[in-house]
């Protein structure tokens, strides 16, 4: 997922990102009924673990829709700006092919 002019995680002692506290601060997936999801972060390796990449800044973002079901997706690149992202999708019923989608700016309509 490329995130432009994002803000960087926060660093242990060690210097190893908080991608955990990361992706809860800056990414939601939301049920049509406005309900949060839990989100979880992934690594996109077979060879390396998600534990072995945590300061790895390649990943995906997770969650378990209902085939058929709309979210809305929403991502805010800095906690400080008003600005985010969002876009709504319907978790398909069958596999399908992977498609890049760049999320549209959102605004509050007036």
């Amino acid at each position: 997922m490329g995130m432009t002019l994002r803000e960087r995680p926060k660093l242990t002692e060690k210097g190893d990102p908080h991608w955990v506290e990361w992706v809860e601060e800056h990414w939601k997936i939301m049920d049509e009924s406005g309900e949060s999801l839990p989100i979880q972060r992934m690594g996109h390796s077979m060879l390396i673990t998600d534990d072995e990449a945590k300061s790895v800044p390649e990943f995906y973002i997770k969650a378990r829709l209902v085939c058929g079901k709309p979210y809305t997706i929403e991502y805010k690149p800095k906690r400080a700006e008003e600005r985010c992202y969002r876009y709504i999708v319907t978790a398909p019923a069958e596999q399908q092919k992977v498609t890049r989608t760049q999320f549209p700016p959102y605004q509050e309509e007036e």
